[in-house]
């Protein structure tokens, strides 16, 4: 089971979960020796996603979702099966949330169905 501050996300899938990054810089000394250095990024991406075939979440699933992204920088729980995550939306990846409507009517309905689902986010 997937959560995102407590919105169930049905059978979203985790696509991308970036493992700790690093970042180093390597230089030789007048001697020629090597001097590295180097130290751990915080943070990383984590992407869920759904295609085609699922899952489908509702409207309003999709507006409570909307309603957190909109929220600008602030952090949320996801969890993914019972790893808990601090999260919050990676605005600087834009879209943060990517859907499209299962069945294109013209009006809005609240029974609205929605599937290719991608939320993009990023573990501080």
């Amino acid at each position: 089971m997937i959560t995102l501050a407590g919105i169930d996300l049905e059978d979203v899938l985790l696509v991308e979960e970036a493992p700790a990054l690093f970042e180093g810089a390597f230089e030789r000394s007048v001697s020629g020796m090597p001097i590295i250095f180097g130290r751990p990024l915080t943070g990383r991406p984590i992407t869920l996603k759904g295609d085609a075939d699922g899952p489908w979440l509702s409207r309003t699933t999709l507006d409570a979702l909307q309603a957190l992204a909109a929220l600008g920088v602030q952090t949320h729980t996801l969890n993914l099966d019972g790893q808990i995550r601090t999260v919050i939306f990676r605005h600087w990846d834009a879209p943060v949330l990517q859907f499209q409507r299962v069945v294109a009517w013209v009006e809005r309905e609240p029974g609205d169905l929605f599937n290719q689902i991608e939320i993009r986010l990023w573990e501080v």
